[in-house]
């Protein structure tokens, strides 16, 4: 799995905007949520439209709004896109849509037909719940943070950082990785029965995996003060660290499957990296690297012959994070002040340089 779920769109039933199209369905695997996308099999659902949620198919090309009443203009609560712009950590498991809502000073799992009918409520957490959620096999995985206050301020002091399970069936909270103080988890995915996550600790950063069967934990990449970024797809996990004695960057590619570890691509130098990206596929591998300090984005391909080659050259303004490369396409969402949109470009275009992202209308 990439850093998204596995999701087959078969006949689709669902995505029916009011602009009318064809009749789509969708299947019984799961989606992985980071932040406001979620990513499916055959596409995306991004929230990013002034209060909609979008759905683009990779195949077709199609962008709209995930709504399936006809005629629909898409600016009330009781349009589906309008109503699921409010939720966090959106999934689709089987035929059901999953997600959170705020009620009142915690957070709730609600769970509706792919046509928005029959919300219900399924159960209560607390707030905290982190940045990516896994929906699988009727639950949902994520990162809780606890807050612990001061009794006589009333101000935060510590925090607890959990990774739990909820289970839609039996409507309970699990803990899965054990409470740790003022530390907190990065959850990347699942390959198989394995959860792929990280712990970030004040004196490093630890990569694992979690058998979801039986609880076994086992070390991914060790102990490491400089752990970046990651992405997850299929039985591969690509990562950056810091080099040993904090004086460069690594990449670094590791198969889930066979244990093998390699080295992607390293650099020396007195660039500070303040983030990393992934456009991490079948159909390319490419990573971007960005400095504030020096207002750069570099983006290096990753060659069949083993060797990395520059590629784009860019200014870290307007900012643009990738999100998919599906079926011969880049597909980015960009921020630029308060515009936010998603834009795609061919592959091919993009790995020669060019800048002629065509932004998404519906």
């Amino acid at each position: 799995m990439k850093k998204k779920g596995i999701l087959l769109i078969l006949c689709l039933g669902l995505f029916i905007s009011g602009c009318g199209g064809e009749e789509k369905v969708l299947d019984q695997e799961g989606s992985f949520a980071e932040g406001d996308c979620t990513y499916l099999e055959e596409g995306l659902v991004v929230n990013i439209m002034l209060g909609n949620r979008m759905y683009y198919e990779y195949e077709t090309g199609t962008y709209m709004p995930l709504c399936s009443k006809a005629n629909c203009l898409h600016d009330t609560d009781d349009c589906m896109a309008v109503h699921l712009s409010e939720a966090s950590g959106l999934g689709k498991i089987g035929d059901k849509w999953y997600y959170l809502m705020v009620d009142g000073y915690n957070m709730s799992f609600y769970s509706a037909d792919l046509d928005g009918q029959n919300e219900r409520k399924i159960g209560t957490i607390g707030f905290g719940v982190g940045f990516e959620c896994l929906f699988y096999e009727d639950s949902c995985i994520y990162e809780m943070t606890d807050w612990r206050y001061n009794e006589e301020t009333g101000k935060p002091e510590d925090y607890i950082s959990t990774i739990r399970r909820y289970d839609f069936k039996e409507q309970k909270e699990e803990i899965l990785c054990p409470e740790m103080l003022n530390a907190g988890y990065g959850i990347y995915g699942r390959y198989e029965d394995q959860l792929i996550y990280v712990e970030r600790k004040y004196e490093g950063f630890y990569a694992k995996t979690l058998n979801l069967e039986t609880g076994e934990v086992t070390d991914l990449i060790g102990e490491t003060d400089g752990f970046i970024n990651g992405i997850l797809d299929g039985n591969i996990f690509a990562y950056m660290i810091r080099t040993e004695g904090k004086e460069g960057y690594q990449v670094m590619e590791l198969d889930l499957e066979t244990g093998e570890q390699k080295e992607i691509w390293k650099y020396e130098g007195d660039m500070v990296v303040d983030y990393t990206q992934f456009a991490w596929g079948s159909e390319m591998k490419a990573f971007s690297i960005s400095s504030s300090e020096k207002d750069e984005r570099k983006t290096y391909l990753y060659k069949e012959d083993g060797s990395c080659q520059q590629i784009r050259e860019e200014k870290s303004d307007p900012d643009y994070r990738f999100l998919a490369v599906e079926n011969g396409q880049v597909i980015a969402e960009f921020t630029a002040g308060r515009d936010q949109y998603l834009a795609k470009m061919s592959i091919e275009d993009f790995t020669a340089g060019k800048d002629n992202w065509i932004r998404l209308e519906y």
